[in-house]
């Protein structure tokens, strides 16, 4: 009878060890998660002109707009080693580049992004249809 109680004991013991490991993030999670959060934060603090996009294209009036490009170049040179973050701004500043009338700087912008490091759909979804917008400003 006490062998039962300690067999019994020593699974319920296993099941909750297994239960709460399963329920775990594994260090791959939480670096995806950070850098996710990292890309998210900067590209809201360094690519907020774009909330003055001009949607129906040509020459926005965003004022800044090149001091918003020399910020993340800036952050890009200093910061090479977190590709989440560089491509996420690479796509705001391309976008931004267009809206001002800046075609080819845009364009450029776009042909430095790797989009395997983008995670957001919005930055996936922009960069699938980069030649539209290019077309489109």
């Amino acid at each position: 009878m006490l062998e039962k109680a300690k067999l019994r004991w020593a699974l319920i013991l296993i099941a909750a060890i297994f239960l709460a490991h399963a329920g775990c993030a594994t260090r791959g999670d939480v670096v995806e998660i950070v850098d996710s959060s990292k890309s998210k934060i900067v590209s809201a603090v360094l690519g907020n002109d774009l909330l003055g996009v001009n949607p129906a294209g040509g020459n926005s009036s965003i004022p800044g707009w090149k001091d918003s490009v020399a910020k993340i170049e800036e952050f890009i040179a200093h910061n090479p080693d977190e590709p989440q973050v560089v491509n996420a701004l690479r796509t705001r500043e391309a976008i931004l580049l267009l809206s001002v009338g800046e075609r080819n700087q845009g364009a450029a912008a776009f042909n430095e992004i790797n989009p395997t490091y983008l995670s957001s759909e919005l930055d996936k979804a922009l960069f699938d249809i980069r030649e539209t917008l290019i077309w489109w400003y």
